[in-house]
Order: structure tokens, then sequence, then C-alpha cells
């Protein structure tokens, strides 16, 4: 009875073990450098998307849970005529924009971390601010408008593992607009962000 009952425990406490040997085994941290494509035209690339380096920090929290901070940075001189930028000054003539992007997000890992294709979700937070420097019609004067968008980020990410320590993702992210809702329609409120990169990972 008693050996049984040791037969069972033991072989109730193998998944724990797999586990706990993928977590040791597996590098911890990652670091990414890649692009990040902005368009104000969900899964479509609008006339003027905007394309911008990307920076990428994480931490794998459990051996499919994972929480990144990326950051990217792009300014972009436009005419008269840009209308189909994601942040459009309302009521102006745009001649320049700077934007920055700060996504936290969470990602989970649907496959196990030892497959080299893994199919993950990612979702969170994420801040776009940007700076629009305007000109008003009929008027030679100059005005700044700075604005800082709070939003809701989802959508899947692809990640292929060359080996162990370096690895590659493509992700085509939705947004919504949590904040000044009531000034926007719905579709003005959506942004899609298309992420690659090239990430390391280690201990």
């Amino acid at each position: 009875m008693h050996k049984r009952l040791l037969t069972l425990i033991g072989l109730s406490l193998l998944p724990m073990l797999s586990v706990a040997q993928t977590r040791a085994d597996s590098p911890r941290f990652y670091v990414g450098a890649g692009a990040s494509v902005l368009t104000s035209r969900p899964f479509s690339l609008s006339d003027h998307p905007l394309v911008s380096p990307m920076l990428t920090v994480g931490a794998w929290l459990s051996p499919r849970l994972a929480l990144q901070i990326s950051g990217s940075a792009i300014g972009s001189t436009n005419d008269p005529s840009y209308s189909d930028s994601p942040v459009p000054p309302l009521g102006s003539n745009g001649n320049k924009l700077t934007v920055y992007t700060l996504p936290v997000l969470l990602r989970f890992a649907f496959l196990a971390p030892t497959k080299r294709f893994n199919i993950d979700a990612l979702g969170g937070y994420t801040l776009l601010h940007s700076n629009s420097v305007f000109s008003m019609s009929n008027s030679s004067n100059t005005q700044s408008v700075i604005t800082n968008r709070h939003m809701l980020t989802l959508g899947p990410s692809f990640r292929y593992l060359v080996s162990q320590h370096l690895g590659a993702t493509l992700a085509p992210l939705l947004s919504v607009n949590l904040s000044d809702t009531h000034h926007l329609g719905f579709k003005q409120n959506l942004l899609c962000n298309y992420t690659g990169a090239i990430y390391y990972s280690f201990d």
C-alpha cells in the first residue's frame, strides 16, 4: 500500500519536475531590436504609415508567461495634404509630427518553450505620446499640440527560435484608444502596429 502511494506521488510530481527543469534550463531574460510600423488603418498599410526603430526588453515569469516593455520614436515632416497619419492634429495642416510609443505587454506562449515555432498572445497597455507642430489654415503662425493616448493593445505574435538564445518575432497588434474617445469615432480610435524584431535571450 505504501509503495503504491509513493509511486502515485512520484508520478504526480513528474510534471512539476519537468516544469522546474524547463524553467531552470531556459533563458529567463531577452532583449530585442527591430522595427515598428504604425498605421491608422487596422490590418492595412495606409499611404503614410509611421516607420520607426524599436527596442524591447522582457523577462519570463514562468515557462509560458513573460512581461516585456518596448519603445519606439519617429519624427516625420508632412506636407499640407498629409491626412493619413495615425495621430493627425485636428483642424490643421500639419507639417511636423513626432510620435513615441511605450507598450507594456504580457506575452503568453500557447506551445511549449522548447518548440522552434511558437504562437503567442500579446496584451496590455500602450502609451502613445505625440507632438504635432502645425500651421492653421490661412495663417503663417505655428502651434504645437502634445497629446497622450492611453491604449489597450491586443494581438498575436509569431516567434521562431533560431537557437536557444536567438530568435525572431512578428506581431500585428491592434490598439484601442481609451482616452478622449468622445472626440473621435470608433475607427479613429483604432491603431494597428506591425512589429518585427530579432531578440537575444540570456540568464
